[in-house]
């Protein structure tokens, strides 16, 4: 127990001084850094909270083969065994490792060729169907400040592509409606992936959406917001005396919201109120790219789309968003017309069409071997 304890301290111990050392050294986010962390504490649970110190090719193998089968995802088995092994490749330059943890121990904690091509694999990703976007907005009555507020929500996540966590934390004086564009901007307090500065612009798909930004941003600054004030506040939760519980909630506050996941929560009601399967606030991003695609966009567009949308490399963009489903990719293919003029091939289409060319070659041929003997 004593020896045990002490041990497992000792893995504490070192697993913190690990985490620094990504946060400041690698340079990773506190939540992948905690992530990295999590990983570990499975393998040294897997061990009996032994020390590393006596770690062997064994364990590791059976650590791999369990973890294989336990059901996870081989793109949760493929990043869970990359953090175990940068742990170990980290652990082999500390006091007191040295000796026991070499490279040719860590090598055993690797994934497979095939594994690894898998979990790198883009996923088929469903985009919301454009007309289950129409139909969304148009389920929800313009009858009072949340109404407007929703039909705000769908309308932003469409023609920005804007990801869910940077939405609900973008300031008023981020939006910019007569320029078409958004700034997102983390020194703003905009929570944006990498928090990475996006200007996006705001997309023309139809006059509707840029009519209910419109329809809200006047209805925000004629109420007095301020530019520092949420583009999309909370709702103020109003308990009903008599039955002594939240109303339905028809107005809304100058506060942001605590947590994105409240987002999910709205839109899976508007969803089940227009009667329409629930799409993630990522899928309008999806669908985005997608209706990018159909547009047939010169390459200077394409890149400066990849751009309003946050992406390095148009890679991104195009490899892992908006991926067309089985049937719309097999009914394209079928419409694209491969022939081209003067390739045309005419198949013979009798017995003696085929002897009438037959004998030309053949009296071509005995012309060239004529020529050939002279």
């Amino acid at each position: 127990g004593m020896i045990m304890n002490k041990y497992k301290a000792e893995n504490l111990r070192m697993r913190q001084k690990h985490i620094i050392w990504l946060m400041e050294a690698e340079e990773l986010s506190k939540k992948t850094a905690a992530k990295a962390e999590a990983d570990i504490s499975v393998f040294e649970e897997f061990l009996g909270n032994r020390s590393l110190k006596k770690l062997t090719s064994d364990q590791i193998i059976s650590f791999k083969h369990k973890l294989k089968n336990s059901g996870i995802s081989v793109s949760t088995y493929c990043s869970r065994i990359r953090n175990i092994r940068r742990y170990l490749n980290w652990l082999m330059l500390q006091k007191g490792y040295k000796q026991s943890i070499n490279p040719a121990l860590i090598k055993y904690m690797s994934v497979n060729k095939e594994d690894k091509r898998i979990a790198q694999l883009p996923r088929y990703r469903d985009s919301i169907p454009l007309t289950a976007v129409y139909n969304l907005i148009k389920s929800i009555p313009n009858d009072n400040p949340i109404d407007m507020r929703d039909r705000a929500i769908i309308s932003l996540l469409l023609t920005t592509g804007i990801r869910h966590k940077a939405l609900v934390t973008l300031p008023i004086g981020c939006v910019h409606l007569s320029d078409r564009y958004i700034d997102q901007d983390p020194r703003r307090g905009v929570d944006t992936k990498f928090s990475k500065r996006i200007m996006s612009v705001i997309c023309l798909i139809d006059d509707a959406f840029i009519q209910c930004l419109n329809d809200w941003d006047s209805y925000l600054r004629q109420n007095g917001y301020r530019d520092t004030d949420p583009f999309i506040p909370k709702a103020r939760q109003i308990i009903d005396p008599e039955t002594r519980s939240f109303k339905r909630a028809t107005e809304v506050e100058p506060k942001y919201w605590k947590s994105h996941r409240s987002l999910h929560d709205v839109l899976r009601k508007r969803f089940q109120d227009a009667g329409i399967p629930y799409y993630s606030p990522h899928s309008f991003r999806h669908l985005l790219v997608k209706l990018a695609k159909e547009a047939d966009l010169t390459s200077k567009q394409s890149k400066c789309f990849s751009q309003s949308l946050g992406h390095e490399n148009e890679d991104t963009t195009y490899g892992s968003y908006g991926k067309f489903s089985e049937e719309e990719y097999i009914s394209s293919v079928k419409g694209i017309d491969f022939s081209r003029e003067g390739t045309k091939f005419k198949l013979p289409s009798s017995l003696d069409d085929l002897e009438k060319i037959i004998e030309e070659k053949v009296d071509h041929f005995a012309f060239f071997f004529h020529q050939l003997s002279d």
